[in-house]
């Protein structure tokens, strides 16, 4: 069952104005990208590298699964072994988003594929990676009272071989007749309805994104983490899957609030690598300006390192003038001293 990639197939399929010009928007960043490549080299490997930390740390907190504080960056850069079943994940997802970032060729979906990313991403915390799920699964979501409520029944498990085949066969089969990023949009989000594994559907649909955009052109999913996009927009995120996957089963999904969500990151994604570009090339306050920027987004505290990594061709100082403004406007305020000092966004009343 794919009903949302066979209706974005359909030739009566007919984007809405908005949705039009948010898909030309992100074809036109996708044709600056040679200028990124004659003139950045240097500044593109380092802003790489940090994508790929914010990556693992994003996707798996999105999912509940977060290291202790201090305990990321030594883990994925190898200068610290996994102490429990949390840091195991986060490295089984560097080592899957690793193999994605370093292939020679496109991704191709398919059932083997699709399972060996959840095998890589999980193999050391769980006994079933890379095996479909053997039970039903419901997506569930809890009130502030602490009531349970089922959002989304995902597709019978007896079900899954065939719809995962189909889907992969489907969109392969249009791979060069449609926009590759509706594509793209529509085979993750039937992924996620169809919900083939017991755990790590939305880590797993994650790493696809960045391989099928990869494939088809868009760097920018190697440059930025898409997944920290989606992170500090998480409420838009699962309200976009919710209004689309109302009429999933019955095969009359509306797919356009999660097309113009997935389109959104993507755009936000190449904006985010221009500006960080720009202020490669630019001045303090330019720097400092894409450093205020990576503040006021933050959704859990974070150290002066990391911020530093946000853009790792500015200094420490420019990092600091940037805390201590913020926190003189009383926007962050400071916890802790010394190494393990955090620093935290103030809510607003």
């Amino acid at each position: 069952m794919l009903p949302t990639l066979v209706q974005v197939l359909d030739p009566r399929f007919r984007l809405p104005t908005a949705t039009a010009w948010l898909l030309a928007s992100c074809e036109g960043y996708r044709g600056q990208e040679l200028s990124w490549n004659r003139s950045d080299t240097d500044v593109l490997v380092r802003l790489g590298g940090t994508a790929l930390i914010h990556s693992v740390e994003s996707s798996n907190r999105i999912e509940g699964v977060e290291a202790e504080p201090g305990r990321l960056t030594p883990l994925l850069e190898g200068r610290s072994r996994p102490r429990d079943g949390i840091e195991r994940e986060l490295l089984g997802y560097k080592r899957a988003l690793e193999r994605i970032l370093a292939a020679k060729k496109g991704f191709v979906p398919s059932s083997a594929s699709i399972r060996d990313l959840h095998a890589r991403c999980l193999e050391d915390s769980v006994s079933d990676g890379g095996a479909w799920k053997t039970r039903n699964n419901d997506i569930v979501e809890f009130s502030e009272r602490g009531e349970r409520h089922v959002r989304f029944r995902p597709l019978e498990h007896e079900k899954v071989p065939r719809a995962i085949a189909d889907l992969c066969e489907t969109f392969e089969a249009q791979s060069g007749s449609s926009p590759p990023l509706l594509l793209i949009g529509a085979f993750v989000f039937d992924f996620l309805c169809i919900h083939p594994f017991r755990d790590g559907n939305g880590r797993v649909s994650r790493l696809l994104t960045t391989a099928l955009l990869l494939r088809f052109g868009y760097e920018s999913a190697r440059l930025v983490s898409l997944e920290r996009i989606v992170e500090t927009r998480k409420s838009e995120y699962y309200e976009a899957l919710r209004l689309s996957s109302e009429g999933w089963h019955s095969g009359r999904p509306d797919p356009l609030p999660w097309i113009n969500f997935f389109l959104s990151v993507v755009r936000e994604s190449y904006r985010d690598v221009e500006s960080k570009l720009e202020a490669a090339r630019g001045t303090e306050v330019s720097l400092q300006s894409v450093l205020r920027k990576a503040v006021l987004r933050k959704t859990e505290p974070f150290s002066l390192a990391e911020l530093h990594r946000e853009l790792p061709t500015s200094s420490l100082a420019i990092a600091k003038k940037v805390l201590a403004d913020l926190k003189a406007e009383g926007l962050i305020s400071l916890q802790g001293r010394g190494r393990g000092a955090r620093w935290k966004l103030r809510r607003r009343r």
